[in-house]
C-alpha cells in the first residue's frame, strides 16, 4: 500500500512563501492543524504570532486591529481565503483582505500609512 505524502509547501501562495523564507530562511515541508485547518507548520507559527499584535500605528494614531469575520462586510467563510486566519482571529501582517482600522478599506484599497511598534512602516 502506498502512503500519500503531503508537502505543505504547495499550499502557500507566492507572497506567503516569500514571507516564510524571510522569517525562517526556508519553507519546511511539514504540515500541522491550526485553528481547524491543515497548513504549513511555518505558516501556522506566523498566524499564531500575528495574534500578539492587537493594534497598529496608522497615520500616527494607535488603533485596534479588526479580527477576521468582524469586518464591515464580513465573510461567511470560516477562514480567510488568503492567509487562512480563522474567524475571530487576526490576519497575518500584510494580508490583502485585512481591513484597515482607520479607513475601513481592504489592504489592497487602503492608502493609510500603517506602522508597527518597532517604528517600521
Amino acid at each position: 500500500m502506498t502512503e500519500f505524502m503531503f508537502d505543505a509547501r504547495e499550499g502557500l501562495n507566492k507572497r506567503q512563501q516569500r514571507y516564510c523564507k524571510a522569517i525562517f530562511g526556508e519553507i519546511p515541508p511539514h504540515a500541522t492543524v491550526y485553528n481547524g485547518r491543515k497548513m504549513n507548520i511555518a505558516w501556522a507559527a506566523i498566524l499564531a504570532d500575528a495574534q500578539n499584535t492587537t493594534e497598529r500605528f496608522i497615520d500616527d494614531e494607535v488603533l485596534p486591529r479588526i479580527r477576521f469575520g468582524s469586518e464591515p462586510l464580513a465573510s461567511s467563510d470560516s477562514h480567510c481565503p488568503d492567509c487562512f486566519a480563522a474567524k475571530h482571529t487576526f490576519h497575518w501582517p500584510g494580508c490583502p483582505i485585512e481591513v484597515c482600522m482607520a479607513c475601513r478599506k481592504s489592504g489592497t484599497d487602503c492608502k493609510c500609512k500603517i506602522g508597527y511598534f518597532d517604528g517600521s512602516v
